[in-house]
C-alpha cells in the first residue's frame, strides 16, 4: 500500500495509465497530478517523451479523442469516460443519461459506434466487468442499475487495431 501526497483539497477522479505505471488524480479545485506507482513520486507531465494512455478519467484530456469531445458542450457535459482494455473502444456516459461507444483512438472519420439512451439522468459510473463480457452502468438520480452484455463486431475491431499499428509504426518511423 502507498500513500501519495500533494492534493490541495479532496480527491474527485482518480485514473490509471494502461501498462500500470502511472496514476493521474484530479482534486476538486481541477489541479490535475500524475504519479509515478512504484515511488509514488510527482511526475512534471512535460518531462515525459511519450502519449500516455489511460483507462478512465484520464481519457478526458487525452488527445487521440479529441474529436469526441468536440461533440459534447456546457449543454451535455461528459461525467464518465472508460476505454475496454484490449480493444479500441471507449464508452461515454454523459450528463443527459446517454451512454455512447466510440472508436479509440477517434480521428473523427466513422468513429461513432453506438448510442443508449435508456438512463433518465446523469450517468455516475460505468465500467466493463473483468472478463469484458459486459458494461454496467449507473445513474443515482433514476436509481438504476443496469447490465448490458457485450456483443464485439471482430471484424471490425480487428481492423482498427490494424490500423493502430500501422499508425504506430508510421509514428515510431517520423520521430
Amino acid at each position: 500500500m502507498s500513500t501519495f501526497y500533494g492534493f490541495k483539497s479532496s480527491i474527485k477522479y482518480i485514473d490509471f495509465s494502461t501498462d500500470n505505471y502511472y496514476l493521474q488524480c484530479e482534486d476538486n479545485l481541477g489541479e490535475v497530478q500524475l504519479f509515478e506507482i512504484e515511488s509514488s513520486r510527482i511526475i512534471n507531465t512535460e518531462a515525459i517523451d511519450f502519449d500516455l494512455e489511460w483507462l478512465g478519467e484520464g481519457l478526458r484530456s487525452y488527445s487521440p479523442l479529441e474529436n469526441v469531445r468536440a461533440q459534447y458542450s456546457g449543454d451535455n457535459k461528459i461525467m464518465q469516460i472508460v476505454k475496454l482494455s484490449g480493444k479500441p473502444i471507449v464508452a461515454i456516459g454523459d450528463e443527459i443519461g446517454t451512454i455512447r461507444f466510440f472508436n479509440y483512438p477517434n480521428n473523427g472519420s466513422d468513429g461513432y459506434y453506438q448510442c443508449y439512451a435508456d438512463h433518465l439522468y446523469t450517468i455516475t459510473k460505468c465500467l466493463f466487468t473483468h472478463d469484458q463480457r459486459f458494461f454496467i452502468s449507473t445513474s443515482s438520480s433514476d436509481r438504476c442499475v443496469f447490465k448490458w452484455r457485450c456483443r464485439y463486431n471482430d471484424q471490425k475491431i480487428k481492423g482498427l487495431m490494424q490500423l493502430l499499428i500501422k499508425n504506430e509504426i508510421n509514428d515510431n518511423i517520423l520521430n
